[in-house]
């Protein structure tokens, strides 16, 4: 492929190793995000009426997971390993990914009241979805026209379907890059709202600690001692 430009060569080791990190690692942060934006439509429009919104958001949920699942896949499967499991993870990716951001711009036009969304944020993701749409359209289609790759490893000018092949991978590219911009979009709205996670013990500490030095929690509030076991919060 050309330098500087979109290729696959990150198929190949080394390369693939280093590509296969950064792409779980992006998986992460693709899950961790669908569901705290989940969190967030579902928290602050919890005592909203609109079904819809509710039903919406909870759809996309799933499919943003599983479009993360999909990520996975893609990074952990290289097309020159287990084609089939690659394909599907990319399906996955961008075919289950775009539904899921189409349904975020619908829950974007529909909950303009999040604190702080603003106009133009619908309207990029709007405008990003399509795009997106597009992108995935065109790589199944210049895929297909290009066919299988030739005898070896790389590509080369000669090919036949070589350029719809370059053409394919620039635009898997582009929706790469265009998803990674929209799931961005989300923090100009996350910065209004946080996530607490409750940290809960099956079995109290603090009972088992007055089993054992024969405390009672009554005796340590008349000697002037407080236990702070009771509830851990991580923020």
């Amino acid at each position: 492929m050309f330098v500087f430009l979109p290729s696959d060569t990150g198929t190949y080791p080394p390369e693939s190793c280093l590509f296969g990190l950064l792409l779980a690692i992006y998986s992460f942060i693709t899950a961790i995000s669908v569901f705290v934006r989940w969190q967030q439509v579902r928290t602050y429009y919890e005592t909203d009426g609109s079904r819809g919104l509710h039903r919406t958001n909870n759809v996309a949920l799933g499919l943003g997971l599983t479009g993360a699942f999909g990520i996975l896949l893609v990074a952990n499967f290289q097309e020159s390993n287990v084609i089939v499991v690659h394909l599907i993870g990319a399906f996955l990716a961008f075919g289950i990914g775009s539904v899921y951001l189409w349904l975020h711009t619908y829950i974007s036009y529909k909950a303009q009241s999040l604190p702080g969304h603003k106009s133009y944020l619908r309207h990029f993701r709007l405008v990003t979805s399509f795009v997106i749409t597009v992108s995935f359209t065109l790589v199944v289609v210049f895929a297909v026209r290009a066919g299988s790759k030739p005898e070896g490893k790389h590509w080369s000018a000669s090919d036949k379907g070589f350029s719809d092949h370059v053409a394919s991978t620039a635009l898997e590219w582009v929706g790469a890059f265009l998803s990674a911009a929209y799931f961005a979009s989300f923090f100009e709205e996350f910065r209004h709202f946080h996530v607490t996670l409750p940290v809960e013990f099956s079995e109290s500490p603090v009972l088992d600690s007055y089993q054992v030095t024969g405390h009672t929690p009554e005796n340590d509030l008349h000697n002037g001692h407080t236990n702070k076991a009771f509830v851990s919060t991580v923020s």
